[in-house]
Order: C-alpha cells, then structure tokens, then sequence
C-alpha cells in the first residue's frame, strides 16, 4: 500500500495507479483473502495489486470468481515485476 501511494504521488505517469480515489485492503499474507470477501462487496470495482508469482495469482483469481464483475487484476500494469515494490525499486 504504501508503495502504491508513493507510486501514486511521486510516479504519476507510469499507468501503474488507477488514477482515481480509493480504499485500500492490505493482506498480511494472501491466506487471508477469505476474511476479506465479505468486504468487498460493498464496492463498485476492486482492482488487485497482488504479486506477479502463483500465490498472487491464485489469490486474484478467487477474489475475481467472487466478483465476476467488479474485479480487475491489475498486476499487468507492473509485468516483468514480482510486486509493486520491485517495480519502485528498479529490480526485476
């Protein structure tokens, strides 16, 4: 989150950040994705900013099948990076 924010902030022209306003969910660990289902709900788009490797995929996956509709994997905006903060960082 806090790599977002700077991206958001010091980087704005990347197209890595969605450009609008938002909430934030921070997941200690993508374990954690089933406590945050129920949340989601409340919201018209959910974009997930999850990491390049099988268990962030996995985790966009199951938030994208609860949320057909409203969820958009947006771990493209930063391909040929694990996370965000690789991308912040440079490192590939």
């Amino acid at each position: 989150m806090l790599t977002y924010a700077t991206i958001e902030t010091w980087m704005p022209g990347t197209g890595i950040c969605t450009g609008v306003p938002c909430d934030y969910f921070v997941l200690n660990g993508v374990g954690e994705v089933k406590q945050l289902l129920p949340y989601l709900k409340e919201y018209d788009s959910i974009h997930c900013y999850l990491d390049n490797d099988d268990a962030g995929r996995a985790t966009t996956k199951t938030i994208m099948k609860a949320y057909p509709d409203m969820a958009i994997d947006d771990s493209g905006r930063y391909k040929g990076y694990n996370d965000l903060n690789d991308f912040l960082a440079g490192t590939r």
